[in-house]
């Protein structure tokens, strides 16, 4: 008989329905505030807000290529330097010079990034 019938026309009376469910489980535990609760949202500023015009991002765009374009020559002399180095002393030296021509490249390669992103 149950199965036949819309459960949406059928009408349960309240009292039975409460007692059950609330005996059965017991009272309900307090539940943990959510993590962050009470604290205020973190604003962050971000640097995009600024108007760059569009032409100041191609001109600099390509300033960073020829930028770029030189450090990767003097990144091919001195590893051709390296290689023909037999001194110690002067491939220290080359190795430092190389280590900063590579973090050089790392700081314009950024730059064209947040550019281009801009």
């Amino acid at each position: 008989r149950f199965c036949k019938e819309n459960p949406f026309n059928r009408k349960a009376s309240p009292s039975n329905t409460k007692s059950e469910t609330s005996s059965s489980r017991g009272p309900r535990p307090a539940r943990p505030p959510a993590p962050g609760h009470g604290f205020p949202l973190i604003k962050r500023k971000v640097q995009s807000d600024q108007y760059i015009p569009v032409e100041d991002i191609h001109t600099e765009l390509l300033q960073l290529e020829k930028q770029l374009d030189e450090l990767e020559q003097r990144g091919v002399a001195l590893e051709k330097k390296l290689r023909d180095t037999p001194d110690d002393e002067d491939e220290e030296r080359l190795l430092v010079d190389w280590f900063t021509l590579i973090h050089d490249k790392h700081h314009l390669v950024r730059r064209e990034a947040e550019l281009v992103y801009t």
